[in-house]
């Protein structure tokens, strides 16, 4: 999942660097807290296809809410052998949550926390983020955001996707490369 603010335009900070300096860690910001009018959403892909985007509504996601507005509408419609990949958020490490993946025999990736290097889905959220920065939304409109939200997660292309998940590989490599630092993915 990820949160979307109705006035995030441009909140990214830039930072000039030397060749070869661009990942080191003084020169990484880490964004744990949103603040203003925000909608949390949530969303599947997998090789061939996505899921639809669920948008979060009232308050934030607890373990209860992950199970039954996420897991329990999604997971009967996986294919067999289904390998869940989550990013180790709270609400996903639930103990109700890991009981109903035992029940409905879904396999969990075991995942490092915060690794959005590796995580494809990380890279969808920053072209969805794109694709609306894009729209202009105006601040403040928090329905124009729901929209745009929905109609650009269904515009990208599924390709993008199948090429973010074919890149695992060299995503792991990279990482293990630089020790487990930041890499250029």
């Amino acid at each position: 999942e990820s949160w979307f603010c109705v006035n995030f335009l441009d909140r990214r900070r830039k930072v000039w660097c030397l060749p070869g300096e661009r990942n080191l860690p003084q020169n990484v910001v880490l964004h744990d807290r949103i603040g203003g009018s925000s909608v949390m959403v949530w969303g599947g892909i997998s090789i061939g296809a996505r899921t639809e985007l669920a948008i979060i509504e009232n308050g934030s996601l607890t373990g209860q809410r992950y199970r039954d507005e996420i897991l329990r509408p999604y997971a009967g419609a996986m294919w067999p052998d289904f390998v869940l990949m989550d990013d180790n958020a709270g609400p996903h490490r639930a103990r109700l949550v890991t009981e109903f993946l035992e029940e409905e025999d879904i396999s969990r990736m075991e995942w490092p926390a915060r690794s959005p290097d590796l995580n494809p889905i990380e890279h969808i959220w920053e072209q969805l983020q794109s694709r609306v920065q894009a729209r202009q939304v105006p601040l403040g409109a928090l329905v124009e955001l729901r929209t745009a939200l929905l109609e650009e997660w269904q515009a990208i292309p599924q390709q993008n996707v199948q090429n973010l998940i074919s890149s695992m590989q060299r995503r792991c490599e990279a990482v293990i490369s630089f020790r487990g630092g930041n890499t250029d993915y």
